[in-house]
């Protein structure tokens, strides 16, 4: 059983900082989209801005929709991060905390949220098809990392609690 919790217990290691990557990741692909597809982007939303609140409040929404946007790009590091740190904490037994599984599992649903509605963009067959397939393979990987996590996560929880439940009863399974 400790040969079980120790291999659970190096994956945490290794999986956390995966998971640290992954969140610069988010962070380069969000600002190399931002300065590659600027115009396009920017065109986009300015249409989407005039069509909705007209002409004289172009700057203040533009202005709220880069707020927006930096501040849920900074929640995701922030919990990638509480996420990839406290997992490799837990892993070399330096905290036993469960905040980090919490905040897994939400970037779980936020991940699986995001794949499933991946393809339901209207102008998916259009000239960046293999960009938008890399993208996809990359967040699916990132989502079965985290899950990946989330389980051994638990197991090692698990297997900590059946372990200190045999020693208290002797050697003696307590279940």
């Amino acid at each position: 059983m400790e040969a079980r919790l120790r291999r659970q217990e190096n994956k945490l290691v290794v999986i956390g900082t995966s998971v640290m990557f992954f969140s610069l990741w988010s962070v380069i692909k969000t600002v190399f989209l931002d300065f590659f597809m600027r115009e396009s982007i920017t065109d986009s939303l300015l249409a989407r801005i005039d069509a909705s609140f007209g002409d004289e409040y172009r700057p203040y929404v533009f202005k709220m929709y880069l707020i927006y946007t930096g501040s849920l790009l900074l929640l995701d590091l922030a919990m990638r991060l509480i996420v990839g740190l406290g997992a490799r904490s837990e892993g070399l037994k330096k905290k036993n905390r469960w905040i980090y599984l919490i905040f897994c599992f939400f970037l779980v649903i936020e991940g699986l949220v995001y794949l499933l509605t991946f393809f339901d963009n209207e102008d998916i067959f259009n000239n960046d098809t293999i960009d938008r397939a890399i993208t996809f393979f990359i967040e699916l990987t990132s989502d079965l990392v985290l899950l990946d996590l989330l389980f051994s996560g638990i197991r090692v929880k698990l297997i900590r609690r059946k372990l200190r439940r045999c020693g208290e009863t002797g050697g003696r399974h307590a279940d």
